[in-house]
């Protein structure tokens, strides 16, 4: 988590009137970017988002929205978990290890890539489901929370 707060202060660092060509996140409590995820993201990457946009706010001030293509609004787009859009600029899960995550950045883009696999429900925790909506709220109160 340490390395992902760097790599953010580093994107939301304003020293440049040209924030967004220079691939910054925030510039002045505006977002520059947005994220996104797969169509269908896993718990994981869904989490992931949330968690990531909740923690941009409070760093930048700025609000960043998710969507599941890049909103063409930004010049930079931050990939969220394995999607058709961090494979078009070479950003794979491929060799990774379970609980390993790759970060990568280049012209236009931040991408986080893990090895994610969605959350198997077992018969005494059938009842929980993931709320996309509020993933890091289901995350919280889900079977896993009980222990």
């Amino acid at each position: 988590m340490a390395i992902l707060l760097w790599v953010v202060c580093l994107f939301c660092s304003p020293q440049s009137s040209k924030a967004a060509d220079l691939g910054f996140l925030a510039k002045d409590g505006v977002a520059t970017a947005d994220i996104v995820t797969a169509e269908k993201p896993t718990r994981a990457a869904s989490l992931a988002a949330k968690e990531l946009q909740k923690y941009l706010r409070k760093i930048s001030g700025a609000e960043f929205s998710i969507g599941t293509k890049p909103n063409s609004d930004f010049s930079n787009h931050v990939f969220v978990g394995p999607s058709h859009f961090a494979t078009e600029h070479g950003v794979t899960d491929r060799g990774l290890q379970k609980d390993i995550f790759r970060i990568v950045s280049g012209k236009g883009f931040l991408a986080l890539v893990g090895k994610d696999k969605d959350f198997k429900s077992y018969p005494a925790e059938a009842e929980f489901t993931c709320d996309n909506k509020d993933p890091a709220k289901s995350w919280e109160s889900g079977p896993q929370a009980r222990n």
